[in-house]
């Protein structure tokens, strides 16, 4: 009888523990998407999102529920994290030499009459015809390679076969996001800029936006 009164008590205690850290637990769980998702929206319009690193975890780990929230205008929440992440990269992005770096162009930045022959190993050759923005991003600065990619598969082909320091990725902000996502895993230092105008022909980027972060940290080497 003892000894069941013992247990008992021991076994109400037990409870009493897994129910508080269970408590505990949820009230992190919530705090971390209540702060994902006021960041975000803070972030798409304009503010500066504090603590850079966890919040983009926190974003991430919650990403089908954030796009929910965002279903609407799912490239509000992606340029969000896309910035998150430019933070995160950008010392050790900054850190590489211009002649490391490469750039990973889309196909849909072309000019609808891009004479440009397609290459399965390097991409979209262009011939710098000077029809559409693809040229003047070349003329940036002759040291960094630029890619002109018409997929996903090609453009890891690239990597793959070039093993830059460091790449600088311009594609839709969903697309964006996976890349960085990707190049972060392969502990490539990168930053990404997002299209101004999306869909899958005629697109548009800035680009005073793109030489800025092409040359972040070198500035002073520029080649004009």
């Amino acid at each position: 009888m003892i000894l069941f009164s013992v247990t008992f008590v021991l076994s109400i205690g037990f409870l009493e523990t897994v129910g508080l850290v269970v408590l505990i637990a949820l009230g992190i769980v919530v705090a971390a998407f209540a702060w994902s998702v006021a960041w975000a929206f803070a972030g798409s319009k304009g503010a500066v999102v504090p603590l850079p690193g966890p919040t983009l975890a926190f974003m991430e780990f919650f990403r089908p529920l954030m796009l929910g929230i965002f279903a609407r205008d799912p490239d509000r929440f992606n340029r969000v994290c896309v910035t998150l992440y430019n933070r995160i990269r950008l010392a050790a992005y900054s850190a590489v030499p211009l002649e490391k770096r490469i750039v990973l162009l889309p196909q849909c930045l072309r000019h609808t009459d891009c004479p440009a022959p397609i290459s399965s190993t390097e991409g979209i050759m262009c011939k710098e015809c000077g029809k559409c923005i693809v040229c003047k991003i070349r003329g940036i600065d002759r040291r960094i390679a630029v890619f002109i990619s018409p997929g996903g598969t090609l453009a890891k082909r690239i990597l793959e076969s070039h093993r830059p320091g460091a790449v600088l990725g311009v594609a839709c902000p969903t697309e964006l996001v996976e890349g960085l996502r990707a190049t972060t895993t392969a502990r490539i230092p990168s930053q990404g800029v997002p299209l101004g105008k999306t869909g899958c022909v005629a697109t548009e980027v800035d680009f005073e936006v793109v030489k800025e972060h092409l040359l972040a940290g070198v500035r002073s080497d520029r080649s004009d």
